[in-house]
């Protein structure tokens, strides 16, 4: 099943990056990365994705951009 995932920073600092995500008509939900580890914290869960496969797609293509010492703005 394909997903079409919207992404986009909301807030970076020194230590973290915030990112919301949604697919289709949902609400966003939001997650964050630690920026040193690439942890990924889920922070709001999007209505909808009860089972976080919209999210942890949104995760992979974020981490993905970190590794290669990217925080895109926005990412699909």
């Amino acid at each position: 099943m394909a997903f079409h995932i919207i992404i986009e920073k909301v807030e970076e600092n020194d230590f973290i990056a915030s990112y919301r995500f949604k697919s289709g008509g949902a609400q966003f939900g939001f997650f964050q990365i630690d920026k040193r580890s690439g942890e990924v914290s889920l922070t709001k869960q999007m209505l909808g994705d009860g089972k976080n496969h919209v999210v942890q797609r949104a995760a992979v293509k974020i981490i993905g951009e970190w590794k290669q010492g990217k925080l895109p703005i926005s990412a699909e």
